[in-house]
């Protein structure tokens, strides 16, 4: 997260997905009802809630996906050239990351 979004900005990512996950579940119970016994108009007004809520939940996951910083493969991070609320440098890396699924290493026994 050092670099990245916070704590408290993930935090608030992952209530978009939770509030627009409800969002959607209620406009889907919505529509199931009006299914039953409701006009035309009724049924419309409907779907589009749902199709509300179904754009809702893919941007508040596309801003929560936007907010996690991921490396492109497992290890460790063993520099960090950046603090929070700082810029990126930019003649140097902002993080280094050291590949531990393979070590090598010579002895002379």
């Amino acid at each position: 997260m050092r670099g990245g979004a916070s704590g408290a900005e993930l935090r608030a990512a992952e209530a978009n997905v939770s509030a627009s996950l409800a969002q959607q579940d209620g406009a889907e119970a919505q529509l199931e009802q009006l299914l039953s016994g409701a006009t035309r108009e009724d049924i419309a007004e409907a779907e589009a809630q749902v199709e509300q809520a179904q754009l809702a939940l893919e941007l508040a996951r596309y801003s929560l996906k936007k907010a996690t910083l991921r490396a492109p493969f497992h290890g460790l991070v063993t520099r960090i050239n950046v603090t929070p609320g700082e810029l990126a440098p930019t003649r140097e890396s902002s993080f280094i990351l050291l590949d531990d699924s393979r070590f090598h290493g010579t002895v002379s026994v």
